[in-house]
């Protein structure tokens, strides 16, 4: 599991990296979606309700493209002022990254680095965990071609920031199963499909507009595929 580095943002051009790698498993398209309770109540005021916010893939984003030092890292990174509509989610299960990305080729990891005179920076900006110490799962494969499915459970944690000083952030610990159907093994790699859903409500720290926040819902759903190793397979073992 990665060590997470605190959010660093500067405002002069630099050198952009990301921790992007070749994905030695299915990277997911990801719909993200749930609701948080808060009240703007910050003192000892009478019948200050409490209050519903809903989120989904594309309020996360109009959260990032309103703040300003998330536009600013996007910048360094990606040469962008705004992520472009039509953008969504990537989850790679693998790195345990969320990439936003779109069908015209942009990319913009939410976990990175940069470079600028000779100092690296780094940003966080969101990613989904996988609980690698409580991962379970069952297989069956044929004994001959690796052919078959696989189910996986684990514990996830999900975390969203958008860099503001109005501090909107999401922590949330949670579940989630991951479906796999494999192909037949041919030339040590074979064929595989991950189907995941998540969900979950456990509290670490969460805000709306810098008011403390209780999750009520996440729910996060995709579906995938790509080719593997058949030395990476089954999952829950190999990983």
């Amino acid at each position: 599991m990665m060590v997470r580095a605190a959010f660093a943002a500067v405002v002069a051009l630099g050198a952009a990296t990301t921790y992007a790698a070749p994905a030695a498993y299915p990277t997911i398209p990801l719909s993200i979606s749930g609701t948080l309770k808060y009240t703007t109540n910050s003192g000892d005021t009478m019948n200050v309700p409490i209050k519903t916010l809903s989120y989904n893939t594309q309020s996360l984003i109009n959260l990032l493209n309103a703040s300003p030092d998330a536009t600013n890292v996007l910048h360094f990174v990606t040469g962008k002022t705004q992520i472009p509509a039509g953008s969504h989610f990537l989850w790679n299960p693998d790195y345990e990254e969320l990439i936003i990305t779109n069908k015209n080729g942009f990319s913009f990891d939410l976990y990175g680095s940069y470079t600028n005179g000779g100092t690296t920076y780094y940003y966080d900006f969101g990613y989904l965990d996988i609980d690698d110490e409580g991962l379970i799962g069952t297989y069956d494969l044929a004994a001959k071609t690796l052919a078959g499915t696989e189910k996986d459970m684990t514990g996830i944690y999900f975390y969203f920031y958008d860099g503001s000083m109005n501090n909107n952030e999401i922590d949330i610990y949670g579940k989630a199963t991951l479906t796999w159907t494999y192909g037949a093994a041919k030339g040590g790699s074979q064929k595989a499909t991950l189907s995941v859903t998540m969900s979950g409500n456990g509290n670490d720290d969460c805000y709306v507009n810098d008011f403390e926040a209780i999750p009520g819902t996440f729910s996060a759903s995709g579906s995938g595929s790509g080719t593997v190793s058949t030395g990476m397979v089954p999952f829950y073992w190999e990983w």
